[in-house]
């Protein structure tokens, strides 16, 4: 529509898991705001969001995008006190997310969402990771299941409120070792600075040889305690 003003109107966010699965937003978002990064103008906001995944924001004022003037928008969220997920992602899965129009014209406009080499591509959040005191609220594994070609290395994931030799093992079901790691409270993956610690394995037992398609038993042990999850290999 030539150099007209567009128009921006309405966004729809997906909330997903950290697998990419939908999420009930109202389990770990209690509110939603839009605004520009220049001014911090607030177009849109929106408490009490809904059960389902998708979270419409109709903006309160449209925001205007002139040609060859970029404009950086922010979303905020805020965590619901009683989150149900200890991560979580928002997204623009498509271009039916954002409604626009040409300013002039006042038909629609069609919005691609590309990444920096200018190829198709949803816009998607960080990983919002909520960290609970409980050692057991902060275990986890992923990608869980792993072992494709596409999702050869499998990540262990767990917080530290101080610093702690730690022990990682993975056990058969039958209660078999498969393979095992350790470190001291010096090394890194022992040391309780902020966020989540990572070891990663890559599905081989302690010989060197790929194990069988499976569930397996993951174990941490740590200064404070021990807990365990459970892992999915599948190739």
């Amino acid at each position: 529509p030539g150099a007209s003003n567009i128009l921006i109107k309405e966004i729809k966010l997906d909330v997903v898991d950290r697998d990419g699965n939908p999420l009930q937003a109202a389990n770990v978002i209690a509110a939603l705001k839009v605004t520009r990064e220049s001014d911090n103008f607030m177009f849109a906001q929106k408490a009490g969001v809904p059960g389902d995944s998708e979270v419409v924001l109709n903006f309160i004022q449209d925001a205007v995008l002139a040609p060859k003037d970029p404009v950086v928008f922010v979303i905020w969220a805020d965590i619901a006190q009683s989150i149900q997920q200890s991560a979580f992602q928002v997204k623009l899965d498509s271009k039916s997310n954002i409604v626009a129009i040409d300013e002039d014209s006042k038909q629609a406009v069609d919005i691609r969402l590309l990444d920096a080499n200018g190829e198709n591509s949803p816009i998607v959040s960080e990983k919002t990771v909520i960290l609970q005191k409980e050692l057991a609220k902060n275990f986890y594994n992923h990608p869980n299941p792993f072992g494709t070609p596409d999702k050869p290395v499998t990540f262990f994931k767990y917080s530290l409120d101080k610093d702690s030799d730690v022990l990682l093992r993975i056990y058969t079901l039958f209660g078999e070792l498969v393979w095992e790691k350790r470190f001291s409270a010096t090394d890194p993956q022992g040391r309780a600075t902020s966020g989540l610690k990572s070891i990663s394995w890559n599905g081989v037992n302690g010989a060197g040889m790929r194990v069988l398609n499976g569930i397996y038993l993951a174990v941490l042990t740590t200064n404070t305690g021990t807990v365990t999850t459970k892992v999915a290999v599948m190739r």
